[in-house]
């Protein structure tokens, strides 16, 4: 059966073997690998999960199973506290946010989020996206949060918008991704998923 955990660092020598054989990064028409998809392969090889989670900047959840694939890193998901930007249409069609002065609203960002090619199509990346909700419906008891962002590459928009994600259509947040993609060379949407004006909803009855 999967486990999701929250990574603790520092990583044993096991889960830094399988960060290493760790790929999500499908090949391209033309023979190259995806740019966008290469970022969170390297995000989990180089050990830079380790050290922002060390640093308290993000937090990673790793999905194994010892019963199918033991000492493999199935995939991850790591995370952080943000705001996004509504424009004032996209707060219209809000519920309970038309009325609200403020244009930015809390938010989790999807960091980095992946799964190892050799287990796609299990719904791992939908256990996952679950995982998130989870989180967020939890931390919405203590904090003003019911959107869950992400910058999707291109690649993954479809798979995105299957979960129930939007594009973000604020000029702040194009004008972002703009400077992203003019940085790295690599063009993505930005996205969001409501979990409504109560998120608790969503969480299992005591």
């Amino acid at each position: 059966m999967p486990v999701v955990a929250r990574f603790e660092p520092p990583a044993n020598d096991g889960l830094r073997v399988a960060a290493g054989r760790f790929d999500c990064v499908a090949t391209l028409n033309d023979g190259e690998e995806d740019p966008g998809e290469v970022f969170v392969r390297e995000f989990v090889r180089s050990g830079e999960y380790e050290e922002a989670a060390a640093a308290g900047t993000s937090t990673t959840y790793i999905v194994t199973d010892p019963d199918e694939a033991a000492g493999e890193l199935i995939g991850y998901v790591t995370l952080a506290l943000t705001q996004i930007r509504l424009s004032g249409g996209e707060k219209k069609a809000g519920e309970r946010l038309a009325a609200v002065r403020v244009p930015d609203f809390g938010a989790i960002r999807i960091a980095m989020i992946g799964v190892d090619r050799r287990f796609a199509g299990r719904g791992y990346g939908k256990l996952l996206m679950d995982t998130v909700i989870q989180h967020t419906a939890h931390m919405s008891r203590d904090v003003s949060v019911r959107f869950i962002v992400a910058d999707a590459v291109n690649t993954q928009l479809a798979w995105y918008e299957r979960q129930g994600f939007v594009e973000n259509r604020s000029k702040s947040e194009q004008e972002r991704l703009a400077g992203i993609a003019e940085r790295t060379g690599v063009p993505a949407t930005s996205v969001r998923l409501d979990l409504g004006p109560d998120p608790r909803i969503l969480l299992p009855a005591d």
